[in-house]
């Protein structure tokens, strides 16, 4: 695992609580609440794709680790990242049924992962009408101008410009 995959990730969690931060809404509530911020992990963990879902899920869990131990997330008081995930396995069925599955159980106030397009599509659709944040590597540029409000993909351009502004 590189330390480029990692840093990534790190920069696609922060991104994440930043959309949460400027957003507010009841997950950040129920977050101060939990003393813990739940932060999904929707990949391919089993399938063809395996190999590439498991090492985002890696990425994200050194990612995860890198922010508690740096003292959680500040503006929130500190709070500590949970990350929960669930597999999309190969289908659009899959990834509808891990979205279900992820938001249901754990309540996340966002859903990272989902690089493969037609799996971000269908996890999407769950995302939108629960008000989750999704914030997918997905590769086609058309996944963000479906019109879904609670869809982003990563810049990787103004997620270092957040890095530089928090000092991580």
């Amino acid at each position: 695992m590189s330390s480029r995959v990692s840093k990534i990730w790190v920069e696609t969690i922060i991104f994440s609580m930043v959309a949460l931060i400027a957003c507010g809404g009841s997950g950040r509530q129920k977050a101060k609440l939990q003393n813990k911020i739940a932060v999904g992990c929707l990949e391919p963990l089993t399938g063809a794709h395996a190999i590439f879902g498991t090492e985002a899920k890696i990425g994200m869990e050194i990612s995860v680790k890198h922010i508690n131990e740096a003292g959680g997330i500040k503006s929130l008081g500190g709070l500590k990242l949970e990350l929960v995930a669930e597999d999309a396995g190969e289908s659009a069925d899959t990834a509808r049924l891990g979205a279900e599955s992820i938001i249901s159980k754990h309540n996340p106030v966002a859903v990272l992962g989902l690089y493969i397009s037609r799996l971000t599509v269908a996890a999407s659709e769950v995302t939108e009408r629960q008000k989750v944040i999704l914030i997918a590597d997905a590769l086609v540029d058309s996944i963000t101008s479906m019109g879904r409000r609670y869809l982003f993909r990563p810049a990787p351009k103004a997620s270092q410009q957040v890095l530089r502004l928090w000092n991580l």
